[in-house]
């Protein structure tokens, strides 16, 4: 695999790609600060608490956490941006599983908890819809031992809406609502502005048996309340067939263009997976780059597409982005901007990411296999990155 060298007038970096699962920037060239962006007043690193989020110096520095499960630990479940349509700020939300809303506004992080919903369920699963954020709760039958009334009750939601006007999460269909047998989870489901797509987990002893439903509300989703979904929105059978169509992974080629021009400077038999969001958008689509691997150590990346920017980030902290952020001018003059978040420990990696305004909030977790023990997010300020420093992109 021949490497690609990106050449930044302050960051020079250069990232040599393998197709057996090493990381987009695991070869880094010597150059200023390692290739990866300086910690001095550009990077704030957060961790989480049991109940809140603290300031730190580093990962590692952060209070030790005994690993949990990925569905029991507080982490970062998902993450994404709104759209803003183009005339504010665009608010930017982080589910943190167990324990509530992050809501980033460029300016300021704040937490919205809510022991209630969040304390025995696991949550995940961000979508938008009129730039309203929503997502869903379900209980691990494997790892979830504990028991708790408002959890175990016939009416504990499975998808709620949090609104920021309010700082409320208002649950909008409970799995009472679903009809669907008690002891069932709804696993994983798809969002596409019409219609939820569900696999629904039934365990009984040592059984286990999957079905799928679809859920169509007959109302806006603002509109559904516990009370009401039952009588405003059709659930019916689908195949396995239909479920999987709809969260079948696409080849790279059917990405959004402009996905594709920010990535084209990779090699084309680089094999990775990415998972792209529209900013204010529904499921985040799976696309498979160069040729398609199983291993458990393939690349993966995160992306999101604006109306004017584009970023994508590699769970080792390599970050591409184009376009112009809010309220300034355009990164580049050309395809796109390269540069490395700082480098985490080994056994930690960067997850999900959200973008407000200038600001960039990426999750990270110490991880080991299916276990979680530190994690929280890390805020870049792109605006003094690059826009104050005059970095420009060439690659060669």
């Amino acid at each position: 695999m021949k490497p690609l060298l990106f050449i930044l007038s302050a960051l020079v970096i250069t990232l040599c790609f393998s197709c057996t699962g090493k990381s987009p920037s695991e070869t880094t060239g010597k150059s200023l600060n390692n290739g990866f962006v300086p910690d001095t007043g550009i990077v704030t690193w957060y961790y989480f608490t049991t109940d809140s989020f603290s300031q730190t110096d580093r990962p590692e520095a952060a209070p030790p956490v005994a690993a949990k499960p990925w569905t029991e630990a507080v982490r970062i479940a998902s993450a994404g941006c709104s759209s803003g349509n183009g005339k504010t700020i665009a608010e930017a939300y982080a589910v943190v599983n167990r324990l509530g809303i992050l809501a980033f506004n460029s300016t300021a992080i704040r937490l919205y908890p809510d022991t209630q919903l969040f304390r025995n369920t696991t949550a995940g699963n961000l979508v938008f819809q009129d730039d309203l954020p929503v997502f869903t709760f379900y209980k691990s039958a494997f790892f979830n031992t504990g028991t708790d009334t408002q959890a175990d009750s016939p009416l504990r939601p499975f998808l709620v809406q949090f609104r920021i006007g309010t700082g409320l999460i208002y649950p909008l269909i409970s799995y009472d609502n679903l009809k669907i047998p008690e002891d069932s989870e709804i696993t994983g489901y798809n969002w596409d502005g019409r219609q939820l797509q569900c696999s629904v987990k039934q365990v009984s002893g040592n059984r286990t048996k999957f079905s799928y439903i679809s859920i169509i509300p007959r109302v806006h989703l603002s509109d559904l309340t516990l009370k009401n979904s039952s009588g405003n929105i059709d659930v019916k059978t689908i195949t396995v067939e239909e479920f999987r169509t709809a969260r079948k992974p696409l080849p790279f080629a059917q990405a959004p263009a402009g996905l594709k021009k920010l990535l084209s400077v990779l090699p084309s038999d680089l094999a990775f997976s990415i998972e792209c969001s529209i900013a204010g958008g529904v499921t985040p689509q799976t696309f498979i780059h160069g040729a398609k691997t199983d291993d458990d150590t393939a690349i993966t990346a995160k992306a999101c597409v604006t109306r004017t920017w584009v970023a994508a980030l590699f769970t080792d902290g390599t970050t591409y982005v184009s376009g112009a952020f809010y309220n300034g001018q355009p990164v580049t003059e050309g395809s796109g901007k390269a540069f490395r978040l700082p480098r985490l420990p080994e056994g930690y990696r960067y997850s999900d990411f959200a973008v407000s305004g200038t600001m960039l909030y990426a999750a990270w977790e110490e991880n080991s296999f299916y276990q979680t023990g530190r994690s929280g997010f890390l805020a870049v300020d792109l605006g003094r990155l690059l826009y104050r420093v005059p970095l420009k992109t060439h690659f060669q």
